[in-house]
């Protein structure tokens, strides 16, 4: 059982689900995400994160029922455009709606969303100014500043997000790796991943799983905060 399974089978189903119009089903969806928001906490940004989420159910929803008749009509390169807009506009959509989530105030949700829609400026390690001369200037005028950091240890972090972004993005997740084993999300509405990224029993797939848990079992002394400490 997981989350999403329970909110719709306990919750979206006997309110009702889509049996009872559009109308309904919009409501039934917004009250399942804010009943699935406040069960994670007595906060009102939990219940903030549960209603964009039901915000974000209703719009995709809509916007399925009223292009479900063109879709099919669009020429393939408009609608691999739009599958690419739709990820990303997804993507951003559950990124602001987790700012609230571990936020503890709404004061301080606004101030993160801020600065990472860069309202609060930006600052560069001093140890990149005498690579950026050129372009000094510019970045003054976008609000970039320089202050103090490590200039390795910045280019550092941005290669591990994206190293880590390109592994999050182009390689199967585990429900896809442990398909053929019946996981418990449905199949069919993930792309199977070629075949030899599919897990086996086998002295290989030992070896890959024995090293990922010997690096965590390294790692497990450094502190990192439970996501539920104060559920």
């Amino acid at each position: 059982m997981t989350l999403s399974r329970f909110l719709r089978d306990y919750l979206y189903i006997p309110l009702g689900g889509n049996r009872r119009g559009p109308t309904r089903r919009y409501v039934n969806l917004m009250l399942t995400m804010l009943l699935g928001g406040l069960w994670h906490g007595a906060n009102w940004t939990f219940i903030a994160w549960g209603g964009l989420h039901g915000l974000y159910l209703m719009v995709n929803h809509g916007w399925s029922a009223a292009t479900q008749g063109i879709r099919t009509e669009f020429p393939i390169s408009i609608r691999r455009l739009s599958t690419g807009v739709a990820w990303l506009l997804t993507f951003l959509g559950v990124v602001i709606a987790w700012v609230f989530f571990r936020s503890p105030t709404f004061h301080g949700a606004v101030v993160i969303l801020s600065g990472m829609a860069g309202l609060s400026g930006a600052t560069l390690p001093e140890a990149l100014a005498p690579a950026l001369v050129h372009v000094r200037p510019l970045l003054r005028v976008i609000g970039v500043q320089f202050g103090a950091g490590s200039g390795s240890q910045f280019i550092w972090s941005w290669a591990w997000i994206l190293a880590l972004g390109c592994i999050a993005l182009a390689l199967p997740n585990t429900q896809q790796l442990l398909g053929r084993f019946d996981p418990v999300l449905d199949m069919r509405q993930l792309a199977r991943p070629p075949r030899w990224l599919v897990w086996t029993p086998s002295p290989a797939w030992a070896v890959a799983t024995g090293t990922v848990a010997f690096l965590g079992i390294m790692s497990i002394t450094r502190v990192s905060e439970f996501l539920y400490w104060q559920f």
